[in-house]
């Protein structure tokens, strides 16, 4: 090896270690950043700010976050650190990305997926979790009283109709938004191909639409057979 190479070499490895450095900065400044959203919308602290919910907070011009990428950190610091107590020194050995991608499965076994999150590539880590969520049994959900669904005919479309109920997924009932199924309207999604989703569940649907897809494919079918089936049937009688 010659001199040039010998210093470019150097070079190398010092750029190496300073680009690792700094990717573990981004991923404990997305940890924060996710805790302090969590604090503002736990405590409503928007109030306070000014806004009216956290979505106008985050749109502010000062953070101008995108709705998609607050609640993918605030999912980041509900799951590993208030859900799984992970301290931070181990998550910010991860990329924000691989975090995400086995977030549906890391809280049954966090000692392995995070193992498996360390040390495969992302491709590999989402076949893995692909693998694993076709390997769990179907979620279970209750079938709703069809006396407590509400008639489509109160509703001046079906949009209305899908914004007026539980979140299919959770149930939570605020802040619920209409999701395509199983295409994005910009895919040419049909309209009535539309499923209640809260924000926080949304934002999770487009981190990993698949896997996410997959996970839920039970809790999204029984709200078309079941809720949907049931405003049918209320309406024939």
């Amino acid at each position: 090896m010659t001199e040039i190479e010998k210093r470019k070499a150097d070079r190398a490895f010092v750029i190496f270690q300073q680009v690792k450095q700094l990717k573990s900065n981004v991923v404990d400044s997305i940890l924060e950043i996710g805790k302090c959203l969590c604090e503002i919308e736990d405590d409503k602290l928007y109030k306070f700010l000014g806004f009216e919910t956290l979505e106008e907070t985050i749109a502010s011009p000062e953070i101008s976050f995108s709705r998609a990428s607050a609640y993918n950190y605030m999912r980041l610091h509900r799951i590993y650190v208030q859900r799984l107590d992970i301290g931070r020194e181990r998550l910010i050995e991860i990329t924000q990305g691989k975090l995400l991608a086995i977030s549906s499965v890391v809280e049954q076994d966090p000692e392995t997926w995070l193992v498996k999150a360390r040390e495969l590539s992302r491709s590999d880590l989402r076949s893995e979790v692909g693998e694993y969520l076709g390997k769990v049994p179907p979620p279970s959900r209750e079938t709703p009283d069809p006396s407590t669904c509400l008639p489509v005919g109160q509703f001046k479309d079906y949009t209305e109709f899908v914004k007026a109920q539980p979140c299919a997924i959770c149930n939570r009932k605020d802040t619920v938004v209409g999701h395509h199924f199983p295409r994005t309207k910009g895919a040419s999604a049909d309209e009535w191909k539309v499923i209640p989703l809260c924000v926080w569940c949304h934002s999770t649907s487009h981190v990993m639409p698949s896997a996410w897809l997959w996970e839920n494919r039970i809790k999204i079918f029984d709200y078309f057979y079941d809720i949907i089936g049931s405003v049918f049937v209320m309406e024939e009688k």
